[in-house]
């Protein structure tokens, strides 16, 4: 898939599928990503581990990975994941990472790799996208509520799972 369009200084931006030459301006991406975002550290080997792997896991069209690019250059990135809904009874996609370069946000890049993200998800059949953005990250949520992304009552919640097995339980009162 390529689209394409113009950024507001009159250069072309395409979108295309990533491969595996684009990782390391991915992980540069993300690490601008996950500096804003509070829940999570900046990992790099681990950023490049996970996307090596995604981009592998595209090939079963169940995934893909987005780049944006201007005058040949990643400028931007967006990942969605699908999983099977019991509430709709089909496919959800699960938006995973939405970032541009920080010198580009605001020219509508984002908003192409969005764009993407829905003819991809309407050609695999998906019924619903969703994503989580950190809650104090103002710009991110005013341009998700613009692309039309309503807040849910739902919390996001996580915990890792433990090589060693098992989890610790609550203490009873």
């Amino acid at each position: 898939m390529i689209t394409a369009g113009n950024a507001s200084d009159g250069a072309t931006c395409r979108i295309r599928q990533a491969t595996s030459e684009d990782v390391p301006a991915l992980v540069e991406l993300l690490c601008a990503l996950f500096a804003i975002e509070t829940d999570f550290a900046i990992h790099p080997q681990r950023h490049a581990r996970g996307l090596r792997r995604l981009l592998r896991q595209t090939r079963n069209g169940g995934s893909t990975v987005l780049v944006a690019l201007l005058d040949l250059k990643v400028v931007g990135m967006a990942t969605v994941q699908t999983v099977i809904s019991t509430v709709e009874g089909g496919l959800s996609g699960w938006i995973e990472d939405v970032v541009v370069a920080p010198a580009l946000r605001g020219q509508g890049i984002g908003a192409r790799l969005m764009a993407a993200i829905d003819g991809w998800a309407r050609r695999k059949g998906v019924r619903r996208l969703q994503l989580v953005t950190d809650q104090r990250n103002q710009p991110a949520l005013a341009f998700y509520d613009r692309l039309g992304y309503q807040r849910t009552h739902m919390v996001a919640m996580r915990r890792p799972v433990s090589s060693q097995g098992g989890h610790r339980a609550a203490a009873a009162t």
